[in-house]
């Protein structure tokens, strides 16, 4: 969820996961794969570290006082 909700880590992620060579297939709140070789986890890590969850409690907040 942390990838959806801020552009600047989504495009981060997006951009990493591009350089390893391997398809990225992406919904709003998840990464799909098949088979765990499909799925670069050196990345997948850095992104669940790049927000904290200050960082997420903080963007929930910005999003829900936009309804």
């Amino acid at each position: 969820m942390c990838l959806y909700s801020d552009g600047r880590v989504e495009d981060w992620f997006t951009n990493a996961y591009a350089k390893t060579g391997k398809k990225l297939d992406m919904g709003k709140s998840c990464v799909r794969f098949k088979r765990l070789d499909d799925l670069p986890l050196d990345i997948v890590g850095l992104a669940v570290d790049r927000m904290t969850p200050d960082d997420f409690i903080a963007s929930y907040e910005r999003a829900k006082g936009l309804r």
